[in-house]
């Protein structure tokens, strides 16, 4: 009875002391942090699959691109494309359904790039376009069609399954795609304004008209329409004066009304990535002086305001998982940018 007595005591002591330990790291912004990749070269940019398992990213090195994949517990990297000259110089955009991958790659003059197309295991390579690309922005939710843009010369949307090009009749200039509304219905783009500053703007393609939502005075660029398509999130230098800020700050605005709310005001740039999935918090990041890239997130209404990582390397976070329990960013930590995964 005295020595189960002892084993007992012994382990309430032993619990106690991790639970304590659980207690003091529970608050850290540093807990529930996974690294991903441990590569000597850097990764550029990444994205999740359709289902969260795996993450597709891009490392460069000397006009050099590989597009490998990670799975979400990170013990299993491959390669999927290796040895790609030129340079893959756009994150992977993968369609709803998983099966497709699209990619920017730079080939031969700098300024001309292909578009090219394959199942998201690296097979039935196909060259869509070839033009000076400014942008792979989105596969519309049946994967029959991409969203890209073209430097000086506007937006496409390429039918996938014929390779049939068309591009939008825009009569403004320097104009950026973002992306499909939620229905389908529209375009989020940016155009440039007459003070030097990027417009929010939507066309319709129900009637091929499109609309600037925001005047020249603000100049809010848009990143991105929300989960419900509702609002759109957007940052803007210009904050109704006549002279470019120095800081980039946050803003919403209501797609439907041009409602406006400003998220963050201070003297340090912000710049959005996303919302969460349920459109509840809003993903950024924050250079603080001597301190690097910040990651942060707050409600979508500005409020509770925090860090999701505490570290004094670069930290440049690329979104949410699908489920919005996990945040994916990169990190120059250890001397080169990998992936890191970070709980919500």
């Amino acid at each position: 009875m005295k020595i189960n007595m002892t084993i007992f005591l012994s382990a309430l002591i032993i619990a106690f002391f991790l639970g304590c330990d659980s207690i003091l790291n529970s608050d850290s912004s540093e807990s529930g942090l996974i690294q991903l990749t441990f590569s000597d070269k850097d990764t550029d940019d990444a994205a999740f699959s359709s289902d969260g398992e795996l993450i597709y990213y891009t490392i460069w090195q000397s006009e050099i691109s590989d597009i490998r994949t990670v799975s979400i517990a990170g013990d299993s990297d491959e390669i999927i494309l290796s040895d790609l000259y030129g340079g893959i110089n756009s994150k992977p955009i993968i369609s709803t359904d998983g099966n497709l991958m699209a990619f920017r790659l730079s080939v031969g003059m700098p300024d001309i790039h292909h578009l090219v197309l394959c199942n998201t295991d690296g097979l039935n390579l196909t060259n869509l376009a070839i033009c000076e690309i400014s942008s792979i922005n989105q596969f519309n939710n049946d994967g029959t069609k991409l969203l890209y843009g073209e430097m000086y010369a506007g937006i496409h949307i390429i039918d996938v399954p014929s390779s049939q090009d068309e591009i939008l009749p825009i009569a403004l200039s320097g104009v950026y795609p973002v992306s499909f509304s939620k229905d389908e219905s529209k375009i989020l783009f940016s155009s440039f304004g007459s003070q030097g500053n990027s417009n929010t703007c939507e066309y319709d393609l129900s009637n091929h008209s499109y609309a600037q939502i925001t005047s020249d005075t603000l100049g809010v660029q848009p990143i991105c329409y929300s989960p419900d398509g509702t609002k759109i999130l957007g940052q803007s230098r210009l904050l109704g004066s006549d002279d470019l800020q120095t800081d980039w700050e946050i803003f919403i605005l209501g797609s439907d009304d041009s409602t406006l709310l400003r998220l963050t005001d201070n003297e340090i740039d912000d710049k959005p990535i996303c919302f969460s999935p349920d459109g509840n918090h809003i993903l950024y990041y924050t250079m603080v002086e001597d301190e690097g890239w910040d990651i942060m997130i707050m409600d979508v209404d500005g409020a509770n305001i925090r860090k999701v990582v505490d570290n004094s390397a670069n930290d440049l976070p690329f979104g949410f998982s699908p489920d919005g329990t996990k945040i994916l960013f990169k990190s120059n930590r250890d001397g080169n940018y990998n992936l890191y995964l970070k709980e919500f």
